[in-house]
Order: structure tokens, then sequence, then C-alpha cells
């Protein structure tokens, strides 16, 4: 999962051209992400195709609920993207991922909501989602962001950053205990292979994955452990064996 904050993501150590790459590789050669927009305002739902049409997302459906759109079947073979905006209307955004989730488990969720509140954003990624933005977020980060949600990342907001920075000198709430952050399956699988010193080539043969998604995999895992290279990576994993466990 991603630890970083939407609005301040380190673009200084993120390779768009990677990502973007990477992403392609995952729906097909040349072929954008399948989108669908969901939200109250037409008027946002419009900008938002604005914005995804210039990148690697393709928006193929556009509603004010998840009820009203109409999917093609064929979409549960192929990488999609649900991009809902909430307002102030969370509890409803909560429902609909749920609803949206149950229909297309392999869907990946993103959501911009309107929230500081710790408990609002943890129902969110209950539901389902895999990225919560402020609204103050940048078109140029919000893009980049989506295309590593689409990679299998998860991008976390401000407060839930700052939660997790005090939970270990404050009690943690009832109702967000067990929301706790951790490496991936892929990345603990990808951080074992740069502990035996293996290449990026070698750790893409291994798994069948695209030279680039493996490119993309470390540049998080790096961020996530607070490493500055490799070296520093596999140091970090030879001396924290349990964060690698499946």
């Amino acid at each position: 999962m991603r630890l970083c904050e939407t609005g301040r993501i380190e673009l200084a150590q993120y390779e768009p051209e990677v990502a973007r790459d990477a992403v392609h590789s995952l729906a097909g050669e040349d072929r954008p992400i399948a989108t669908a927009l969901v939200g109250p305002s037409f008027l946002v739902r419009q900008g938002l195709t604005h914005i995804l049409g210039a990148a690697a997302f393709h928006v193929i459906a556009s509603a004010s609920r998840t009820d009203e759109l109409h999917l093609n079947p064929e979409l549960q073979r192929q990488p999609l993207l649900l991009l809902a905006h909430a307002f102030n209307r969370l509890d409803v955004t909560t429902k609909q991922i749920e609803s949206f989730k149950s229909e297309h488990p392999s869907a990946r969720i993103a959501v911009l909501a309107d929230t500081d509140e710790i408990n609002d954003i943890v129902s969110l990624f209950r539901a389902g989602a895999n990225a919560c933005f402020a609204w103050t977020v940048t078109s140029d980060v919000f893009v980049r962001s989506l295309e590593l949600v689409m990679l299998g990342e998860t991008i976390f907001p401000d407060p839930v950053l700052h939660f997790i920075h005090r939970r270990q000198d404050r009690e943690i709430p009832a109702d967000t205990e067990g929301f706790v952050l951790r490496l991936s399956t892929q990345e603990k699988r990808i951080l074992r292979y740069l502990a035996e010193g293996q290449s990026n080539k070698r750790i893409a043969n291994e798994n069948k994955l695209a030279l680039a998604t493996v490119k993309v995999h470390v540049k998080v895992i790096l961020q996530k452990i607070a490493a500055r290279n490799r070296t520093q990576a596999a140091i970090w994993a030879l001396n924290n064996p349990s964060q690698l466990r499946d």
C-alpha cells in the first residue's frame, strides 16, 4: 500500500513514463483503462472526464449512482476503475462502493471526498476503496496516483497517515482497530527478491510481470520502508523478516 500524502506525493522519485507503460501493459497494448464515474454533480463528472481523457484512462460510463451504470459484462475480464466523488454524502458513497464491489470484485475504486474524519475514511476503505483523495489534489498528482492504484497500490490521504504516525503513542479507537498498513503480498515477494540481490529483469521473469511494473513496485517499496536504494531495501528486509511473511 502506498504511504504518501496525496497532496504532497514525492514526484521526484516517481517515473510517470514507467508507470504509464506499466498501466498500458496491464490494460493491453495502447488500450486505456476502462473507467466509470459516479457522483451527484454532472459538472464534476465532465471535468474528470476531461482530465482522465488526457491520460491512460477512458471513461466508458458516467452516472449519479452506481445502480445507474450500465457496464458491459466483458469488463469483468479486464482492468476496471470506479471513480466516485462523494461531497458530504459519504454514507451513500460507502454503500454504493460495497454494491459495486460485490458485482465487480476485481475492480479498483478511488474516491474524491471532502472529509478529514478518520472514521469516515476508514469506512470508505473497508467498503472496498483503494484510494481516497481530497478535493485540493492537483490533476497531475491525481492522475499519477490513479496509475499506481491500477498497479495494485493503495493511496491514503493525510488524516490516515497522521493517525498511523500517532498510533504508537495513543490508544487506537475501537472502530479503527485492525486498520493497519502493511506491505502487499506482491511487495513482500519483490522485496524478498531484492534481499537476494536479484535484478528487476529477473524478478519480472520469475513472476511473469512486465519490467515496467516491477520498476514501479520497487519505487513504491523504497518509499514505504524509507530506503534510498536497493541495498538499503535488502538490509531492511534481512532485519525485518516478520514483515515479509504472507
